[in-house]
């Protein structure tokens, strides 16, 4: 699963070459379908981990958030990076300030994104 979601996602290889690769090399007899499925399970997997990094980043001293616009199959959306300078959280979220939590803790005031 590791080697799956490394090509696919970090290197972004594409998913139907990833298919031939995997047939190819270790002689399996993929299709479509199951590498889709895979990727359904590899989210669910690592869901847990991106809510405890959530969880320290926004629990912590310092909280470091940024966004940029993003184009997903031409429909707007934004990508939320959140990091305490040690470990970094990527959210997609629809709009720009979805839900906000206010802070002032420094003087005037910063919006950042409640997740």
């Amino acid at each position: 699963m590791a080697c799956f979601v490394y090509n696919v996602v970090g290197l972004r290889i594409p998913q139907l070459t990833m298919q031939h690769r995997l047939n190819r090399i270790f002689g399996f007899n993929l299709v479509r379908s199951t590498l889709n499925n895979l990727k359904i399970k590899a989210a669910d997997r690592y869901s847990f981990a991106k809510r405890k990094i959530l969880e320290r980043i926004v629990g912590g001293d310092l909280v470091h958030a940024d966004e940029t616009r993003a184009n997903i199959k031409g429909h707007l959306a934004y990508v939320w990076v959140l990091t305490n300078m040690t470990e970094v959280a990527y959210v997609l979220a629809e709009t720009r300030f979805s839900r906000s939590c206010v802070t002032t803790a420094y003087p005037g005031t910063t919006t950042t994104p409640s997740m």
